[in-house]
């Protein structure tokens, strides 16, 4: 991952920092994720925890996808499933490591790395609110004229 505001993709520091910070807290019996004397909001712990869990969920589904159709089609003599993790890990952070297989991939497994950089690069919450149907407001307000001027 790389920090807010960095060309990076994947799961940001400040996430891993929070859930760290929670993961700590907890540990000395507070409730709390407390950062440099800061209480993080309940709200921004939940949602740093469903960006890990989504993010490893989407790793997982497109790691099954993905050894699923690559299989027969790449040549390898062992450890097929770590190189296949470290290069969709690697797709997903957008950090520009590979393991040399990419190359040997075919139009499928090309398409998937991309579509695993895409997500990474977008995030899992944009993405999310992007394909997201809209609820339409059932409540409609009475209009008021404002005099201005």
């Amino acid at each position: 991952g790389a920090s807010p505001g960095s060309c990076g993709g994947g799961i940001k520091t400040t996430n891993l920092a929070i859930l760290f910070s929670l993961g700590y807290n907890r540990l000395m019996g507070r409730t709390e994720a407390v950062i440099f004397r800061r209480t993080v909001p309940r709200e921004t712990v939940a949602r740093s925890m469903a960006l890990l869990i989504g993010s490893f969920l989407f790793l997982t589904f497109m790691l099954l996808f993905f050894l699923v159709s690559e299989e027969s089609g790449v040549p390898h003599k062992e450890g097929l499933f770590l190189e296949i993790l470290f290069e969709l890990t690697s797709a997903f952070g957008t950090v520009g490591l590979s393991a040399g297989m990419t190359s040997r991939l075919d139009a499928l497994g090309k398409v998937l790395v991309a579509v695993t950089m895409f997500v990474g690069r977008l995030g899992l919450l944009t993405m999310a609110f992007a394909l997201a149907k809209r609820k339409e407001a059932k409540i409609l307000y009475a209009e008021e004229d404002i005099m201005v001027g």
